[in-house]
């Protein structure tokens, strides 16, 4: 009687075994996927109060233009959001392209938005003079297969909202440069 019990329970032992293998990987969600990179800039003469970060992004309406999107970040030391540089509508190709100062996303030109924040609440906002001729933003270096990028930017830019005397009329933002991995398949 022994004997009829050991195969059987052997039998039901390796039947579990076999069906608890690994599961399945779920296959990643298409969408915004936000990669860290470096950045750094001079604004108005000044180097910046803590050290930027960077993070490439590609949207599914730039896919089909061959553009990108790179946001440029400066948070304090707890990690609040004090300032972001925003470029859009940049092309995927090496080259040096002119910034305008243009509000559509998604038209094709090259543009630029800045913004004094605290933590989600834009606090002061500016966009390009498109008058200045120091304006561009560059890709310098472009890895088609990794998605890295980088390159120099310029830009001169000017309040949208009512002058407040706790922020600048004019921001000129010089000597920029940027590293970056935009998430682009």
């Amino acid at each position: 009687m022994r004997k009829g019990k050991i195969p059987g329970l052997l039998l039901l032992l390796a039947a579990i075994f076999l069906t608890c293998g690994k599961p399945k990987e779920e296959p990643v969600e298409p969408g915004i996927v936000q990669i860290m990179g470096k950045a750094d800039w001079t604004e108005n003469g000044e180097d910046l109060p803590f050290q930027a970060h960077s993070f490439a992004l590609r949207v599914d309406k730039n896919v089909d233009e061959g553009s990108f999107s790179l946001t440029l970040t400066v948070r304090n030391q707890y990690g609040i959001l004090l300032q972001s540089l925003n470029f859009a509508d940049i092309p995927f190709n090496k080259g040096s392209y002119v910034l305008v100062k243009d509000i559509i996303t998604f038209d094709g030109l090259s543009n630029a938005f800045f913004g004094y924040r605290e933590a989600d609440l834009i606090l002061k906002a500016y966009y390009v003079v498109e008058q200045d001729s120091t304006n561009f933003f560059s890709v310098d270096s472009l890895d088609a297969e990794t998605g890295k990028v980088s390159g120099r930017f310029s830009v001169t830019m000017s309040h949208f909202q009512a002058p407040t005397p706790a922020y600048p009329d004019t921001l000129y933002i010089r000597d920029g440069w940027y590293e970056a991995t935009v998430n682009y398949r």
